[in-house]
C-alpha cells in the first residue's frame, strides 16, 4: 500500500485526523491526545493497515506544547507510518498508554515520563 492509500484508508476510520501539507517518505499525521488509542488500535487490528510493531516513541517539548511521536511499521506489508499528537496541559501532561497495543511502549513510555514528566493512562 502506498503513501495516498495509506492515508485514504487510516481517513476511514472516522477519526479527525490532520496531515501535514508536505510530502515525506512516510506518511504522517496527527490525532488528538483523546483520540490517539482509539485510532492505534485500529491501526493494529485492522487487516489493511495491519501495523503490528512500534519501533519507536519519542517525546518532545516543543515550549508551546509537548508532542509524543509513533513510529510505526507493518512486518507483514512493509509499510511505516508516523502518529503524532500534541499535549497542551504542560502542567499536567497526560496521554493513554499504548502498552496493551504494543508491548515495546513500556520502556518508551517510562523514558518519556523520565525525562519530561508525561504521565500514561493504564
Amino acid at each position: 500500500m502506498d503513501n495516498q492509500e495509506l492515508k485514504t484508508k487510516i481517513q476511514s476510520f472516522g477519526i479527525e485526523i490532520t496531515f501535514p501539507e508536505e510530502e515525506t517518505q512516510f506518511l504522517t499525521l496527527t490525532v488528538i491526545p483523546s483520540k490517539l488509542h482509539e485510532l492505534a488500535k485500529l491501526l493494529k487490528a485492522n487487516s489493511d493497515t495491519d501495523f503490528d510493531y512500534m519501533f519507536c516513541q519519542t517525546g518532545i517539548d516543543w515550549l508551546e506544547y509537548m508532542e509524543v511521536v509513533y513510529h510505526l511499521r507493518s512486518t507483514n506489508y512493509e509499510h511505516e507510518i508516523i502518529v503524532k499528537t500534541q499535549i497542551n496541559d504542560r502542567e499536567n501532561p497526560i496521554l493513554d498508554s499504548v502498552y496493551d497495543i504494543w508491548k515495546t511502549a513500556d520502556f518508551h513510555e517510562r523514558e518519556i515520563f523520565d525525562l519530561l514528566g508525561i504521565k500514561f493512562n493504564n
